[in-house]
């Protein structure tokens, strides 16, 4: 700080002549204009940073790069020069410039930390309008993950080498929803004699050996701070040429997205020939954001190149914020931070606003966009308790309705492949979101049908606990089954259906199997499978207190029944945080830990599957509870049964 220049730089000195249109660039003078000494890596590395500012019209910009990187404290300990001013910056930025600039070349980036005027709320936001373009007309992206630590300059030189080699055997071109069977034929050799097959039946053999020497290094390098800022999946997917920089490794991002893809292939079957700490270090290998990450960056590109209709907005911020750790300043910026590579962004006419003091407007509108587009199973990540504001208005509260997208956001039970062109669930039949216009904003009128008042409610389960609470979850459903049948009200079309609620609640009548997708769980398999379930819980259960005889008796069943047993509990995990509840009619199914007695399950128009909402202010509105699975609602029955209502919920 001591040798810096006398004055701290000021925007008035770079004025944007419209920040609607045009953007800042910075130019990165060469380091040997300002090392000193032997001119050794070291001299050119510790060297002063001297830049200049231009603009440029993003309509027709003059060449430039993208720099990615994760920004960090807000600790502002460095700076760099421009024009004889100083700029303060952060440790992360000023270790991306010192690994990526020249030594005897000047490079023109672009920095959303300097070349936007952060403290500036409307530049701001009009500068978050042209993302979009900034990033796709850039020659390149530079994704900046840190320095060289953890064994990643190995890594890096794996994914080059193995990724390269994919990308030259042309297996880029199968990641389409056509191709995609056809590649996963040639990966599992069932035509030795192609000769594509056997390239990569080599490339496999080949790359086992030097992905084990590098599973740590995979697991550290997922790590790092890059990978959990939101906007990052922007940057690194809107660029045709998007390089990930570790340290002085420079990979192409797609090289490394192949190379993602042999590495799954060829430790597959690694996993089940190995110890159980090898094979929990190859399944934390396998659990990467990248495989997220550099999916959505295939799909832009491939949407850029009219291949494909790319991701939406609600399918971003589902990948992104439930079960990922995704990070963003400012919670505004978990919907922003997405706007740029969302394929239905103008439909849905979300603005960039950061003049306002809170969050809670853009998160509450942007989800009545998606809704209104179409997505009533949004709500179903409308989670409970919602998150605080960091350094915002907490008196500014979310509606029930609205997902405020805080990382670790828990799955829907509901959740199949979003390109799939038949859903198993239709709870709404044919019907489309019925969308009311309210004149409070945080009320949201939808159309809808109440299925029943909920009258008993068993307890929480979590597929974590023990055999203990696996067997208490499968009684209460049972006995609620019993309860309902004495009720006689016409839920099921016969008594045969009836008779199959209680094995297929349990995994919200949905089943996968190693040699199915997940399906409906009507087959007398998935009924053997419970049946072998519950006999296996009550002999661990009950196995203490057996007599020699009839432990052996039963020992020689378990084998048999194991591995089935086992695939039923493992469905039943779509209904981990989840709860059994009996309607006053009859109706049996499970629901969010939240709900009460007395709390309805509706099914919305558009909406696969119910959700369950608690009457307020006398009755005349509603806050939002959760999802819910409701046996005999499922196909659309309800629909012939109660005439559709509005629903205001706050």
């Amino acid at each position: 700080m001591d040798e810096r220049p006398p004055r701290q730089f000021d925007y008035t000195s770079a004025p944007l002549p419209s920040a609607s249109t045009h953007i800042r660039l910075l130019k990165i003078g060469p380091s040997r204009l300002t090392a000193k000494g032997s001119g050794s890596d070291h001299d050119h590395y510790s060297s002063r940073i001297v830049c200049e500012m231009t603009t440029t019209d993003i309509r027709n910009p003059a060449p430039y790069k993208c720099l990615s990187y994760a920004w960090g404290p807000e600790d502002r300990k460095h700076w760099l020069e421009i024009t004889g001013t100083w700029f303060p910056i952060i440790e992360s930025l000023d270790s991306a410039i010192r690994h990526l600039r020249h030594k005897d070349e000047t490079i023109t980036i672009w920095i959303d930390q300097i070349c936007i005027h952060q403290d500036d709320s409307v530049e701001k936001g009009l500068q978050v309008r042209l993302m979009g373009d900034v990033y796709r007309k850039a020659e390149q992206t530079l994704a900046w993950l840190g320095p060289a630590a953890d064994g990643s300059d190995d890594l890096m030189d794996c994914w080059a080498d193995i990724g390269g080699t994919a990308q030259r055997l042309g297996l880029s071109s199968y990641f389409t929803k056509e191709k995609l069977p056809l590649l996963f034929a040639k990966v599992h050799n069932q035509d030795p004699d192609d000769e594509l097959t056997r390239d990569i039946q080599t490339l496999l053999e080949r790359s086992r050996p030097v992905f084990e020497s590098v599973l740590e290094a995979m697991v550290a390098w997922d790590k790092r701070p890059w990978f959990s800022r939101v906007w990052i999946v922007q940057e690194v997917s809107l660029c045709a040429n998007s390089v990930l920089a570790c340290g002085h490794k420079v990979v192409p991002a797609d090289d490394v997205a192949l190379a993602g893809f042999i590495f799954d292939s060829a430790m597959t079957t690694a996993v089940s020939h190995t110890d159980l700490a090898h094979a929990e270090l190859i399944a934390a290998a396998q659990n990467r954001r990248t495989v997220a990450i550099l999916g959505t960056r295939r799909r832009r590109q491939r949407l850029h190149r009219g291949e494909s209709e790319g991701d939406k907005l609600f399918n971003l911020v589902r990948k992104l914020f439930v079960e990922h750790d995704t990070e963003a300043t400012l919670a505004r910026d978990r919907i922003y931070g997405l706007l740029g590579i969302a394929a239905d962004a103008d439909q849905l006419g979300i603005v960039p606003d950061y003049t306002a003091e809170s969050s809670m407007p853009t998160l509450r509108d942007a989800a009545r966009a998606m809704i209104r587009n179409g997505r009533v199973e949004l709500l179903s990540f409308s989670q409970f308790p919602k998150a605080p504001f960091p350094g915002e208005d907490r008196q500014m509260h979310l509606p029930t309705w609205a997902p405020d997208w805080r990382p670790g956001l828990a799955r829907s039970f509901y959740t199949i492949y979003e390109y799939a062109e038949d859903h198993l669930f239709a709870a709404s039949g044919t019907t489309s979101v019925d969308l009311r216009p309210t004149l409070d904003p945080d009320v949201l009128g939808l159309g809808g049908y109440l299925v029943d008042t909920i009258e008993e409610t068993g307890t929480t389960w979590h597929a974590e606990g023990g055999y203990s609470t696996y067997s208490l979850f499968l009684e209460e459903i049972k006995n609620f089954c019993e309860a309902s049948a004495t009720k006689n009200n016409p839920i099921y079309a016969d008594e045969a259906r009836r008779s199959e609620a209680h094995w297929r609640i349990p995994v919200g009548d949905m089943f996968w199997m190693t040699e199915t997708d997940t399906r409906r769980a009507h087959s007398p398999a998935v009924r053997d499978a419970y049946d072998d379930c519950v006999a296996l819980l009550a002999f661990t259960l009950g196995s203490e207190s057996f007599t020699q005889e009839q432990y052996e008796r039963h020992m020689a069943e378990y084998d048999r029944r194991r591995q089935p047993a086992s695939k039923y509990r493992t469905n039943m995990g779509v209904m981990t945080g989840k709860k059994p509840f009996l309607t006053r009619k009859g109706y049996v199914g499970t629901a969010s830990g939240e709900a009460n007695v007395g709390d309805a399950v509706v099914v919305f128009c558009g909406g696969r599957i119910p959700h369950v909402l608690r009457a307020v202010r006398e009755g005349k509105k509603y806050s939002y509870v959760g999802e819910a699975y409701c046996d005999g609602v499922m196909d659309g029955e309800i629909l012939s049964l109660v005439e559709k209502e509005v629903f205001d919920i706050i």
